[in-house]
């Protein structure tokens, strides 16, 4: 194949393709090849001196049809939508965006799927957790019921239905409370907070049954719910709902 092509910039640009495909499953254009690559290629199949400017984008795609024929690599632009699939269902397993931009690097790889920049796939991570939170969203709406909502609701209130402060916290923050204290005498101290938790239990359980959530997927956002202040909860319109059943569970 190398000996088909005729001019400097073509036959060194087609080897240090291969060269950065094989080493990174990647193509790259003349700005980021390496001065000392380009030196070693022209010196080991002596080639005259090489016009980097002439190695130009139709050639480098002509290049990389090429090279991905020759590896049995499917070109990204055709498998992109079975990439995105397999990303949203990586992102409903967990939440954790670095987690799912290494794991969809390792099925492309195991799958021989062209790798995009890095650019790339990182939005498309990015979509997919929008995606997986919107549709989530939308199914738990059509879940809830009014007056599952309003005991959700009852929780961004205090006891006293007046505004909040540090001697009339929200409901919400006296169960995490609660939860930060499981000896035997603060449990008793705080049966109240247990009394109204279990049977919020018993209603939201079949609504995140339904929804079908991971473990991670609850842990994510009921660690929110318990680090976050009560007010950035109640900030996250749609979301708030989905937050605090996690942590409710």
């Amino acid at each position: 194949m190398l000996g088909s092509l005729v001019t400097p910039h073509s036959r060194g640009g087609f080897v240090l393709q291969v060269s950065y495909f094989q080493a990174t499953g990647r193509f790259f254009s003349t700005e980021r090849f390496r001065a000392a690559d380009g030196a070693y290629v022209q010196q080991r199949y002596r080639l005259r001196p090489v016009e980097w400017a002439r190695y130009d984008k139709a050639t480098r795609f002509h290049h990389r049809r090429l090279i991905l024929q020759q590896f049995g690599v499917a070109p990204f632009e055709q498998v992109e939508a079975a990439v995105r699939a397999q990303v949203t269902h990586f992102a409903r397993l967990q939440m954790n965006p670095v987690a799912v931009f290494r794991t969809a690097v390792d099925t492309l790889r195991a799958r021989r799927w062209e790798l995009p920049t890095y650019a790339a796939l990182a939005g498309i991570v990015t979509e997919a957790f929008r995606t997986v939170e919107q549709q989530l969203t939308t199914q738990l709406a059509a879940l809830l019921t009014p007056a599952v909502c309003q005991k959700l609701d009852a929780l961004f209130t205090t006891d006293a239905e007046q505004p909040a402060h540090p001697h009339r916290p929200y409901r919400l923050t006296t169960l995490k409370r609660s939860l930060e204290l499981m000896r035997p005498t603060a449990i008793r101290a705080n049966v109240q907070d247990y009394a109204v938790l279990q049977p919020l239990f018993t209603q939201v359980y079949p609504v995140v049954q339904a929804l079908d959530l991971s473990e991670e997927v609850v842990r994510y956002y009921a660690r929110y719910v318990e680090r976050a202040q009560v007010f950035q909860v109640r900030q996250q319109a749609d979301k708030k709902y989905l937050m605090v059943l996690c942590f409710v569970i």
